[in-house]
């Protein structure tokens, strides 16, 4: 693998607070009004990353 696969938004539920989509503890609520959804992504080297995305302002959470 050479890059970061792509996360999958698109197959989460927008607006819905319980989205089968989402890993463990996602989504939650955002500071907008929205919910963060949250995907796990694989990185090169057998390693993977926490991805989030806001369904309403689109921005990443931010910790």
């Amino acid at each position: 693998m050479d890059q970061v696969e792509e996360p999958h938004w698109e197959s989460h539920a927008k607006g819905d607070a319980e989205c089968e989509s989402c890993n463990e503890g996602f989504p939650h609520d955002c500071m907008c009004g929205g919910l963060v959804h949250g995907e796990i992504a694989a990185i090169p080297d057998d390693g993977f990353v926490q991805l989030t995305h806001c369904d309403r302002c689109g921005e990443p959470e931010m910790s």
